[in-house]
């Protein structure tokens, strides 16, 4: 340790006897770090760390091509109606995709998801609910079937003394359906916000 003090102690010396100086210097040298720290560029693809002709390089162009950017952008649009929404949105979109970025000699956006494809969802609820929805659906399936073939016996008549089920609501089943199946557009419940 004494060693490395005896390095250092000329320039201590230095230091402290031409303190201008020292702060002269240290001023140039970092006047010239910020230079160059101003040219510095961060580019996040990688496909530019590289080169051109590697695979994976040439794969990430083709899927870049096919489906667009790694990145995606998010716009949330307020405003108290559903259809000013729906209208600046497609405005949006269509301009959003007309952008030109000049360094890349590209377009900054290749598509846009606007509108959710629910008819799949739709057609196949059921395989992505969970088991308290399926039983829900079972047992209000059960209880129209038995109402049904109450309602079908001549010799039957209410007499009015059950108590109203309240899990054979079909309001219940339609609100179980509708939690499975999204809206088609992403919107908060009064449809005032949309992304």
């Amino acid at each position: 340790m004494k060693q490395l003090l005896r390095l250092f102690k000329p320039l201590l010396k230095f230091n402290y006897s031409h303190p201008y100086w020292v702060i002269f210097l240290c001023l140039v040298i970092a006047g010239c770090a910020g230079y160059f720290a101003i040219q510095l560029r961060v580019d996040t693809d990688i496909a530019n760390l590289l080169p051109e002709d590697h695979p994976n390089v040439l794969a990430l162009e083709r899927l870049s091509e096919s489906v667009g950017g790694e990145t995606e952008m998010l716009v949330v649009i307020n405003s108290p109606s559903f259809e000013a929404n729906k209208a600046f949105a497609d405005t949006l979109i269509e301009r959003s995709l007309k952008l030109y970025y000049p360094r890349y000699e590209d377009n900054y956006f290749k598509r846009a998801e606007f509108r959710r494809e629910t008819e799949f969802v739709k057609n196949n609820a059921l395989y992505l609910a969970s088991d308290q929805e399926l039983d829900e659906v079972t047992q209000f399936l059960k209880d129209e079937i038995e109402q049904a073939k109450e309602e079908a016996n001549p010799f039957y008549f209410d007499l009015g003394d059950e108590e109203e089920d309240t899990n054979s609501d079909p309001s219940n089943f339609e609100d179980s359906y509708n939690t499975l199946v999204p809206s088609e557009y992403p919107v908060n419940e009064d449809s005032t916000i949309m992304v």
